[in-house]
C-alpha cells in the first residue's frame, strides 16, 4: 500500500491518496504519470522482500518529468501473512462504517489500533479538516506496495499536526501538512509524536431520486461510482429495471410525499416524476423544510417560473427557494439526451456537495466533513 503522506506546494493528489498493489494487479491511484510509475516499478521489487515500511520524498520536477513543482512524501507498506490478522480486523470494522485509526510507525509496520468515532482517547491534541482518498482506502486482503529511494532526498518520518475539525470527520484522511507546507494550523516539531490518523471507508452523501424515467436511469449509472446514497422513488409498478448499482435502494412507494418525512438532514432531492402534479407537490413540501440544501427540479426555464409562482401563492417562504434549483445541471450544457443532462447534473452535485461541506451554500453550515481540498489543479 502506497499512501501520499505529505504534500508540499501542487501534487496531482491529496494527502491521504492510496494505491493498492498485489502479485494480480493494482488499483487506486496517488496521482498517475512519472511519480505512480515509479512507485509501482519499487513497489513490484520490494514485493518479495517481506513485510516492509519506508517513507520516501519526491520533487515534481525535471527529474520525473512532471511540472507540478511540488513535493510529496509516499509512505509504503508491505504486508505479508503477518499482518493478516490486522487486516481482517480493518475489514469487519469498516464493513460496520466509516471509522479512524490512530497508528504508529514501527521500524517495518505501522501498529494500528482502531479508534471510535468521536473518542476523546485520540492520541493527539491538535487536529487539521484532512481530505480522504475514497475507494482507495479499503482494506480487505493482503497487499502491499513501496517505493525506494532513488536519487531523491532521504527524510525522516514525519510528524502528524492536526486542527480540532479532523476529529468530527469520519472521513478525514491521513496525517495533514508539517510546518514545511506553509498552511496554517498548529503545528507540531517531528520529534514530539509518530502519530498517524488514518480513515477508512466512504462517507456518502443521501441523495433521494423521484422519477425512474429516461433521465433518472442515466442517473443512477452515472451516479454508481461516487459518493452518494441513493434512495430512488417511483410510485409505479415494475419502474426500475432489474439490475441496478449498489449504493441505490429502490422505493416503489404509494405514497411518494411521506418519504421525505425520514430524510436525513442535508439530503439531497432530484425531482422528475411522471407528473408534475406529483412534482409540484414534492418540491413545495422540500422547500418547507430547512433539512434540503438541494431541491433539483427537472425542467425548463419557464416550468420554473410556473412552479415558482405557483409555490409563492401556496405560500412558501422566500428563504425556502435558495435551495431551488430549475433547470438542473451546470450551465452551458443545452443537450436533452438523457445521458448529457445526467452527466450535467451529477457535476452540479459534486459542486453542491463540496460547498456544502466547506459551509459555502448560504444558510447552511458546514456540517459534514470535507472531502475535497480547494481545488488547485487537476495533476501534475
Amino acid at each position: 500500500m502506497v499512501s501520499v503522506y505529505r504534500v508540499e506546494g501542487s501534487a496531482p493528489r491529496e494527502e491521504g491518496a492510496r494505491l493498492i498493489l498485489t502479485p494480480r494487479g493494482f488499483h487506486g491511484t496517488i496521482g498517475g504519470g512519472a511519480l505512480e510509475w515509479r512507485a509501482l516499478a519499487e513497489a513490484q521489487k520490494l514485493m518479495k522482500s517481506g513485510r516492509a515500511m519506508s517513507v520516501s520524498r519526491h520533487a515534481l520536477g525535471p527529474e520525473l518529468g512532471q511540472c507540478c513543482g511540488g513535493r510529496v512524501e509516499l509512505l509504503t507498506e508491505v504486508f505479508d501473512r503477518s499482518a493478516l490478522a490486522q487486516i481482517r480486523e480493518l475489514a469487519a470494522a469498516e464493513a460496520a462504517g466509516a471509522f479512524k485509526t490512530a497508528g504508529r510507525l514501527e521500524k517495518d509496520h505501522v501498529e494500528r489500533s482502531i479508534e471510535p468515532q468521536n473518542s476523546s482517547s485520540f492520541p493527539f491534541s491538535r487536529l487539521r479538516e484532512k481530505v480522504p482518498d475514497r475507494a482507495d482506502e479499503g482494506v480487505g486482503s493482503a497487499c502491499d506496495g513501496s517505493s525506494r529511494e532513488q536519487d531523491r532526498e532521504a527524510s525522516t518520518l514525519p510528524t502528524p499536526a492536526f486542527s480540532t475539525e479532523a476529529e468530527r470527520a469520519p472521513s478525514s484522511g491521513l496525517r495533514p501538512p508539517s510546518p514545511a507546507c506553509g498552511r496554517r494550523g498548529n503545528q507540531e516539531r517531528a520529534s514530539e509524536s509518530r502519530t498517524l490518523i488514518e480513515s477508512f471507508g466512504e462517507t456518502q452523501r443521501p441523495l433521494y431520486l423521484y422519477g425512474a424515467g429516461h433521465v433518472g436511469r442515466a442517473l443512477v449509472l452515472a451516479l454508481a461510482p461516487l459518493p452518494f446514497a441513493i434512495r430512488w422513488i417511483d410510485p409505479r409498478p415494475d419502474s426500475f429495471p432489474a439490475a441496478l448499482p449498489a449504493n441505490v435502494t429502490p422505493v416503489e412507494a404509494r405514497d411518494p410525499l411521506a418519504e421525505l418525512d425520514a430524510a436525513p438532514r442535508d439530503t439531497f432531492l432530484l425531482v422528475m416524476t411522471h407528473s408534475h402534479a406529483l412534482d409540484l407537490a414534492i418540491v413545495d413540501k422540500a422547500l418547507r423544510d430547512d433539512r434540503f440544501p438541494y431541491v433539483g427540479l427537472i425542467g425548463s426555464a419557464s416550468k420554473r417560473a410556473r412552479f415558482l409562482s405557483r409555490l409563492r401563492q401556496a405560500g412558501v417562504p422566500d428563504a425556502g427557494f435558495a435551495a431551488f434549483k430549475c433547470p438542473i445541471g451546470v450551465a452551458g450544457i443545452t443537450s436533452k439526451e438523457p445521458a448529457i443532462i445526467a452527466a450535467a447534473t451529477v457535476a452540479e452535485l459534486l459542486e453542491r456537495d463540496e460547498m456544502l461541506r466547506t459551509g459555502r451554500i448560504p444558510g447552511f453550515q458546514a456540517r459534514t466533513p470535507s472531502r475535497m481540498a480547494a481545488k488547485k489543479g487537476q495533476g501534475g
